[in-house]
């Protein structure tokens, strides 16, 4: 059906758009009568979007002022755009005359995410041709990203966290409240299929929703999001977002380049290892090189240089030319620990007394950006004199060796902080501020464009594999593997053996850990022996995941050749001690007897063995513990939940017996498949995907057993290593 409006209008899969000056009643469900016309109804300054199926109230929608290549919505709540509709309207007018986006507000009173996120489900779809007008023509350009401001709905998954970076925190034993991940890939991932369970009575932004287990169980977002969330009370909070958007329209008078940078490593990070840190310097000039063009553009900071280490951090992230802040330490909600002192944490109001300068700060550290969170340190920087734009932070703990600067070489190259992070794929890591804003590239707004219409362009990325740029090509490769591109693997594997840069090799490892098997195994023989410090560590923890013991001699030469790499001897020893220890023993006897330039050969040696007796000992614990039907099932459950960071391969065999097993429960199979889940390269994975098939397919097994088997069966096959 076509209507002819005064401007333009568009329907889209029950969503009806419409602007300047017309407002809906909502839309007939299928087979009924199509409104006519006349239920259009004069609305000056407004427009309006109603769902038949998702959302039954009025939804506020003003369309973009033009049509340009891609779009981005503002996403707010009635109330709060009530109070700053003035600098949501100017920060709108900037995104579209500076940013070239094509861009909605969309607001309402909202009850639930998944309103939210069906409007935005429809809107990044590629739309069909607007209704004709005269001189329109064009399209509804796709979406690609958001802003959700203000009091916006909390997605809190559950049943998903093999997709964070470390959190392993027991459903069933925890509240909600504090086993959950507050996440917002609900809204920027739409391939991921949730049940919605409960409403936070006491949390009323908080929404409880599971990752249902016939859902994919890797995460590939489709747009990118920030959050822009004040928890200040009554008329403060609105003085902050309006504030904020102030700051944010008026940096986009003088956008700069990325040449200037703060990296800080604070204390118990990596186990202060020095080697980690010092190799840490060669990923930073590889991704940020104009920030170490000169003496003062840079300053790479150890917890250790000074006894008054909180003031100088304090003191550096309000330099007026600084950039990007990289803050590498422990943290919790409403704090960052830069030193092992008391006194030498930052808290929250402390930030809010400052002006941080740093138009970029990234939080590699736990809970710092808990948006959802009260007083939480990420938002603070926003919310102050300072000149930041958008941080980056964690709603949980996160792996402190996690890849943290993955193609943050693009930042450089002016690509959007938001796409940048849309690459980041853990539940976990969120932007607060505007997603939008990046370093000022001579190429960066035509790179943007690029990116954006070419993500799903398997031709565009190939051709970019020979890009001169580092990052360009790091990311050309991670789409490829995202795209399933033939021979992708292959591909990877010859780029590692040729590339002059680390981030490149590491890019590499990281893309083929997700793959498992051959070729994996093959590269990470190589990646044991590389020159850097981060790609032996990850090799070595990867290698964990493959539990093949023809690696253990090799990581028994790593821990002889780098005995003082804190972070890689606790990597290669975690994996041995999953290996087989009577083949570590002799390996390690060997090789510590081969070395005849030791000093303390004996010494060293006994108590390499005492660990690996210990190791065993430990599994071997576990091991009785999980069989054992004579213990109180808890207690068996307990130990079954151990086999999440310790896998122990050659228990799958036996795990499988139990799982064919028709006198174990329920609960404890449903345990130990998700368990299997974590088993994800392992070279007996035939065998436990052969397990799953059967459970899934078997009509008379409980339903729990045969959803965990299908969402266990899908991980062992999609998962993504972080």
């Amino acid at each position: 059906m076509k209507i002819a409006f005064k401007k333009y209008g568009i329907l889209l899969a029950g969503l009806m758009v419409c602007q300047q000056g017309f407002s809906f009643s909502p839309l007939p469900h299928p087979g009924s009568a199509t409104p006519s016309l006349t239920t259009c109804h004069t609305a000056i300054g407004n427009a309006a979007i109603y769902s038949d199926s998702l959302i039954d109230k009025s939804v506020t929608c003003h369309l973009p002022s033009a049509m340009l290549p891609s779009a981005f919505a503002i996403v707010i709540d009635e109330q709060t755009f009530r109070h700053t509709r003035q600098a949501v309207f100017a920060y709108k007018e900037m995104l579209e005359k500076k940013e070239h986006l094509s861009t909605y507000i969309i607001s309402s009173s909202w009850n639930s995410p998944a309103e939210i996120r069906s409007i935005l489900q429809k809107l990044a779809a590629k739309s069909p041709e607007l209704a004709k007008s005269p001189g329109l023509t064009t399209k509804f350009p796709a979406l690609e990203g958001a802003v959700l401001i203000g009091q916006i709905p909390v997605p809190m998954v559950r049943n998903a966290q093999h997709l964070t970076s470390a959190f392993k925190m027991d459903e069933q034993k925890f509240p909600f409240e504090r086993s959950s991940v507050a996440s917002d890939r609900f809204y920027d991932d739409f391939d991921l299929r949730f049940r919605i369970l409960e409403h936070d009575k006491k949390r009323p932004l908080w929404f409880y929703v599971e990752l249902e287990e016939s859902s994919p169980q890797y995460i590939s977002s489709d747009i990118y999001t920030a959050r822009i969330i004040s928890h200040k009370p009554g008329e403060q909070a609105y003085t902050d977002i309006n504030n904020f958007l102030k700051k944010a329209v008026d940096a986009r008078t003088k956008p700069g380049k990325l040449n200037h940078l703060l990296a800080f490593t604070g204390g118990g990070y990596n186990a202060e290892s020095l080697t980690a840190w010092t190799d840490e310097q060669q990923l930073l000039r590889e991704c940020f090189p104009l920030a170490f063009s000169t003496a003062g553009s840079s300053r790479v900071l150890n917890f250790r240089m000074d006894s008054a280490m909180k003031q100088v951090i304090m003191s550096e992230l309000q330099r007026p030319a600084l950039d990007l802040a990289f803050l590498s330490e422990h943290g919790d909600i409403e704090k960052q620990y830069i030193t092992n002192e008391s006194s030498g944490k930052i808290i929250t109001a402390e930030i809010e007394a400052i002006r941080p300068s740093a138009r970029l700060v990234v939080f590699n550290a736990c809970y710092n950006g808990s948006f959802h969170h009260p007083g939480n340190i990420a938002g603070a920087y926003l919310f102050n004199e300072g000149g930041t734009i958008v941080t980056q932070g964690n709603t949980v703990n996160v792996l402190q060796d996690k890849y943290a600067f993955q193609l943050a070489g693009l930042l450089q190259e002016g690509v959007r902080v938001g796409i940048w992070n849309s690459n980041i794929n853990s539940l976990e890591t969120h932007l607060l501020g505007d997603p939008t804003w990046h370093f000022y590239h001579q190429n960066g707004e035509a790179l943007n464009k690029e990116l954006v219409a070419n993500w799903k362009n398997e031709k565009f990325w190939r051709s970019s594999l020979n890009h001169p740029s580092v990052a360009i090509r790091s990311l050309a490769l991670s789409r490829l593997f995202a795209l399933h591109a033939p021979n992708v693997d292959q591909q990877a594997s010859k780029i590692f053996d040729t590339a002059r840069t680390v981030n490149e090799r590491m890019q590499c490892l990281s893309l083929l850990a997700a793959y498992g098997g051959s070729t994996f195994n093959k590269l990470a023989s190589k990646a044991l022996q590389d020159p850097h410090e981060y790609i032996r560590r990850k090799a070595a923890e990867w290698i964990a995941r493959s539990g093949n013991d023809s690696f253990i001699p090799q990581l028994v030469s790593l821990l002889l050749a780098h005995p003082n790499d804190e972070r890689v001897v606790w990597s290669a020893k975690r994996s041995l001690a999953v290996m087989d220890p009577i083949k570590v023993k002799q390996a390690t006897i060997q090789q510590v007897g081969e070395a005849s330039y030791l000093m303390n050969k004996e010494q060293l040696l006994q108590s390499w063995l005492k660990d690996v007796e210990e190791d065993s000992l430990a599994a071997a614990k576990t091991y009785a513990a999980i069989i054992s039907k004579q213990l109180p099932e808890a207690k068996r459950i307990q130990s079954i939940r151990l086999l999440r960071n310790n896998t122990y391969h050659e228990f799958i065999p036996q795990l499988v017996k139990m799982l064919e097993d028709p006198g174990e429960s329920a609960a404890i199979k449903v345990q130990l498949l998700e368990a299997a889940g974590w088993f994800s390269n392992t070279y007996q994975k035939p065998m436990l995907l052969d397990i799953c098939r059967k459970l899934s397919n078997d009509k008379s097994q409980p339903p729990e057993i045969s959803r965990e088997a299908q969402q266990t069966s899908l991980r062992l096959t999609q998962w993504q290593l972080l």
